[in-house]
């Protein structure tokens, strides 16, 4: 057994204790030379070997081309044999293999005496090669002849010297190369010692008429053998000559397509995993993932839209861990993609990130393990520093899963970033107290999916799922335009929502609630007040179908005093509240359902999160001013949240048996794994509601004490121990066909078969069920009303979210790849972001129309007239008699009497403003 050491080498003292450590060598006259020998320099003993075994080879050759000239050969009658063997009795021939051969054979006194399996020695090859060589070197003094027949055998020694050499090629060289160089070696050195054998059986010199002249002759003829061309211009002349033939087929048939089957899967290994380095010669950004197949679809579907103009950047990848991309995708893929550890300094230079525009961290898909999605954000966190420390200017887009996690990430320099667990529960809890809001954001942050077609209704939402949040950069023709009239003016002409404005600041209180563009710092607030006029330097935040759309507001010119006015209030009617527009006293008002009124109360969004306070560059202030404006701001964030929590309870007494026996009217039940049932409700209840309903949490094991205080303090959260899938828990315990809504989030397994089932069963109530799924597939499984499964990944490919399914129509569906283009949106459109949480703070909500409006353009300028934007139309559409998210629609489109719409309060701040019903 020998020992091998790469890198530099350690002290005496340091290697003796290891060697000692490692094979147990006590002081023993064996334990000594074991020891002596390790300490030996490594490297200057393998290349000793190599010389050694390179002379060996050389006297081979050289005794080869002696023998080739002799003149005359075997068969003439002037053959004389002491020509021949004269070759072989010359001293200086003699001493040199001898003095080699002493050396191996000590190499192999050794070998015997460390190794710890002897019986091992038996199935070692490179063990025979050395006894044979030697044998005849070491007797050849003695008998004062050397026979050069098995001298060329020392050939496979470079295969197996190659070998000890692997671990520290390995970190040089890439696995493909280092197994091309190994099937060279193997072949080169098959050849030369099949080529030897066979000269010294078959040479002409020594066998009457024999063809074989010289020793290239013998190489072209393994070759040829090796290869089954076998042109029969050469052939063995006797028995022992053929039947090492034969051998050596069955050898090189057993060693060659074994090494060039690793060779070729490497190949194909290589192809999967794409080049060492990225080679581009244009512009490019970087993406580091450990998911490839669940983040580069959506990845390119976004970041290659035409609306982006970005068909020419390439998309360099790096991808973390041990996954490999799909067939499918990479055939798909065309852009070049890379696969290493991105910690370490070469290998982010592998990427070019210097040259790069940007680069996007992307983690792999939420995880149910706390511990686990941890790990990934630490991981990715890491990445940041790594990338910020190689190239500081480059701008960063992460995307991490735990919200408590944003601070460090943006302490590492991130310029956009988005967390998946924040935003998939705000959405998901908003669409409860706003029906159709999970369509509406999916919609919007996905670029243009396929139009839907099939009736005229189908048709104007199938329009409607085609806008997007834009920002508008200039906007100076409207300035000295009220905002309210700049919206109707927007929409009369081009059909597009003006929803909000972004403007310059240089206040550092407004730091945790400002983004920043092109160096500058805007604050952005959705729905300004009323009377707020737009200013010079003033962006726009627009929703519209593309840019093109864009560039027409931009230049359009507005009548400032033209037909756009919004109408002013009749004398003596008093300004209408947001829930003035129902029609009928208060109590025909009450008897809408809880989904109906949408949770039209008071909202406000409390956010217990700590934000560093960071400049734009993302450098933490130091100033004792900036740490002060900080610690207050989030001092008033903390005390926000205190206000909406209660005195502690014990979960024995928020654990129920039934829900009838509580005697509830208004209630949401909630499935799914604990961790997300826990982290919903304490989402939900960051909404400061007028009335807090309960929400029942199904559960088949209660939480411990532990988890339970994460919720223990929040109002109306019971506890109910039971089966989501068991009919008697579901039905009669829970009541779910007369919840409000049923909320089914992700179970533990990742597989949406069991939130399916649980769907189907409650999906005939009075409740509108929301479900979370995995897969965009598993969406085809929700009932009769959708359609056909998708079975091609052709067609999975093109349609990322199933939009001819209902139930996304109506906002019951949120799919968990939901936000995975937000990141790159964020890209193009900086603002995006923030907008989105915004949005999710609680400035939507649901109203129903009793009021008499012609057509959406009346009802758009009447309640802009009361400071609220009209955003979309929830309408019943047959067969399925679900109401569809129709947002922004045209001006001319008829209100029904049952339609339902949903509007955006006054200001920003959501989460600061009143709602009344």
């Amino acid at each position: 057994m020998s020992v091998a050491i790469f890198g530099d080498v350690p002290n005496q003292i340091t290697l003796i204790y290891y060697l000692l450590a490692c094979y147990g060598a006590q002081r023993t006259v064996v334990g000594y030379i074991q020891t002596r020998i390790a300490l030996a320099p490594f490297f200057i003993m393998q290349v000793f070997d190599i010389f050694l075994s390179g002379l060996s080879c050389g006297l081979f050759i050289y005794m080869a081309v002696a023998v080739s000239n002799i003149d005359p050969k075997s068969g003439d009658p002037n053959f004389r044999p002491q020509d021949f063997t004269s070759i072989f009795q010359q001293p200086w021939l003699i001493w040199i293999e001898f003095s080699v051969s002493i050396l191996y054979f000590g190499h192999l006194l050794l070998s015997l005496l460390t190794v710890k399996k002897r019986s091992s020695i038996l199935f070692n090859v490179e063990w025979y090669i050395d006894i044979t060589t030697s044998f005849v070197g070491i007797i050849a003094p003695i008998i004062g002849f050397y026979y050069y027949g098995v001298i060329f055998l020392r050939a496979a020694r470079f295969y197996y010297l190659f070998e000890y050499f692997r671990p520290w090629i390995s970190k040089k060289l890439s696995a493909l190369t280092i197994q091309l160089f190994s099937l060279v070696i193997t072949i080169a050195a098959l050849v030369f010692i099949a080529a030897g054998f066979i000269f010294v059986l078959e040479n002409s010199t020594v066998i009457a008429d024999s063809e074989l002249t010289d020793l290239l002759l013998a190489h072209y003829f393994v070759v040829v053998t090796l290869s089954t061309v076998g042109y029969g211009d050469v052939t063995p002349n006797t028995p022992i000559g053929r039947i090492a033939t034969i051998i050596l087929i069955f050898v090189g048939v057993a060693v060659i397509p074994a090494q060039a089957s690793k060779l070729a899967s490497l190949v194909g290994e290589r192809q999967h995993k794409g080049p060492s380095r990225y080679r581009g010669r244009y512009s490019h950004v970087v993406l580091f993932t450990a998911d490839p197949n669940g983040v580069l679809h959506n990845f390119l579907n976004e970041f290659y839209h035409p609306d982006h103009g970005t068909i020419s950047t390439d998309l360099c990848v790096m991808i973390q861990g041990e996954e490999m991309i799909g067939e499918e995708l990479r055939d798909r893929m065309n852009k070049p993609n890379i696969r290493s550890r991105v910690t370490m300094r070469r290998s982010i230079q592998r990427t070019k990130i210097e040259e790069a525009e940007a680069c996007f961290l992307i983690g792999p898909a939420p995880q149910l393990n706390p511990s686990e999605m941890s790990n990934s954000d630490a991981d990715l966190v890491l990445i940041c520093y790594a990338i910020k420390r190689f190239c500081r200017e480059m701008p960063l887009y992460a995307q991490i899963q735990i919200e408590a996690h944003k601070a460090a990430a943006k302490s590492a320099g991130v310029k956009s970033l988005v967390c998946v667990e924040q935003l998939r529960l705000a959405i998901i809890a908003q669409g409860c107290l706003c029906p159709g809001f999970i369509a509406m954001m999916s919609n919007l942050v996905h670029s243009r999916g396929k139009e839907i077609e099939d009736t005229p209704e189908t048709k104007e939402y199938g329009r409607s799922i085609g806008y997007e949040i834009y920002v508008l950069e200039r906007i100076h023709n409207y300035v000295g335009v009220e905002f309210h009239q700049a919206v109707m003016i927007i929409y009369e002409k081009f059909g597009c929502l003006l929803i909000g404005l972004g403007r310059k600041t240089t206040n550092k209180d407004t730091t945790l609630l400002s983004s920043s563009m092109d160096g500058k710092r805007f604050t952005m607030t959705l729905n300004p007040q009323r009377g707020t006029k737009i200013s010079e330097g003033d962006v726009a935040i627009v929703i519209c179908q593309d840019s093109e759309e864009l560039q027409l507001i931009s230049e359009h010119i507005p009548s400032k005093n033209g037909p756009f006015e919004l109408p002013s209030m009749e004398k003596g009617e008093k300004g209408l509240s947001q829930h003035s527009i129902y029609e009928g006293p208060p109590e025909e008002q009450e008897k809408h359902t809880l989904l109906e009124k949408g949770f039209g109360w008071k909202a406000e969004e409390s956010s217990s999160e700590e934000e560093d306070y960071v400049d734009s560059d993302g450098e933490s202030r130091e100033d004792d001013e900036g740490h002060s404006q900080r610690d207050a701001m989030i001092e008033e964030e903390k005390q926000k949240c205190m206000r909406y929590l209660v005195e502690k309870r014990e979960k024995d007494d928020a654990t129920i048996d039934r829900v009838d026996e509580k005697g509830f009217e208004h209630f949401v039940v909630v499935v799914g794994s604990m961790n997300n049932q826990l982290r919903y409700a304490s989402r939900v209840r960051r909404f400061k509601l007028k009335k807090t309903y309960p929400i029942i949490l199904l559960m088949e094991e209660l939480p411990d004490d532990t988890q339970w205080d994460s919720v223990s303090r929040l109002p109306e959260i019971y506890l109910m121990q039971g089966s989501p899938t068991n009919k008697r828990d579901l039905y009669a315990r829970a009541d779910a066909l007369k919840a409000d809504s049923v909320v089914i989030l992700r179970f533990d397994g990742g597989s949406d078969a069991k939130s399916i089932m649980i769907f189907r069963m409650v999906k005939r109530g009075r409740c509108k069920p929301i479900i979370q799924l995995e897969q965009v597939n598993s969406a085809a499984y929700l009932g009769s009303l959708t359609r056909t499964p998708i079975k091609s990944y052709e067609e999975a490919r093109d349609q990322v979210i199933d939009l001819n399914n209902p139930y996304h129509a109506a906002g019951q569906v949120y799919y968990s790849n939901t936000l995975a283009s937000l990141i790159v949106q964020s890209y193009f459109n900086p603002y995006i972001i923030r907008i989105v949480e915004d949005l999710t703070s609680g400035c939507l909500f649901c109203i129903s129309i009793k009021k008499h409006c012609p057509q959406f353009a009346d009802l758009m300028s009447r309640l802009l007239s009361e400071g609220l934007i009209l955003w979309a139309l929830r309408r019943k559409i047959p067969p399925s008699n679900l109401r569809y998210i129709i947002l922004c629609p045209r001006k001319d489109l008829v209100i029904r009497q049952d339609d339902v719409v949903i509007v955006q309060q006054n200001g920003s701040q959501g989460r600061e403003n009143e709602r009344q019903n």
